[in-house]
């Protein structure tokens, strides 16, 4: 779980993505596998799935040519998805390192 803000986000290697926050105090390493969908939009962008009130950091784009990186979900996800509670994507838009 990472608090409201904003990230950076990098490619370490085969996978593997660190989440900074701006101001340097959370780092997070995440563990990836392709999505395999194009990133037809050409654009940054993470895609969260969305359970009643419960946002999950789902897929990560994050060049114009890269495929997605999909996140596995966690305990709380998977608890959300048996109890089949409906989810719908939401994409936004994120600011790509420099």
């Amino acid at each position: 779980m990472l608090r409201a803000g904003n990230y950076r986000i990098q490619d370490v290697q085969g996978g593997t993505l660190l989440l900074r926050s701006d101001d340097g105090q959370v780092h997070r390493f995440v563990l990836t596998v392709p999505d395999g969908t194009a990133n037809y939009n050409h654009q940054p962008r993470l895609v969260f799935a969305r359970y009643g009130k419960e946002l999950f950091l789902d897929k990560i784009y994050l060049s114009s040519v890269d495929n997605g990186h999909e996140l596995l979900p966690g305990d709380r996800e998977k608890d959300l998805i048996r109890k089949r509670i409906s989810g719908e994507e939401l994409s936004l838009l994120i600011e790509s390192a420099r």
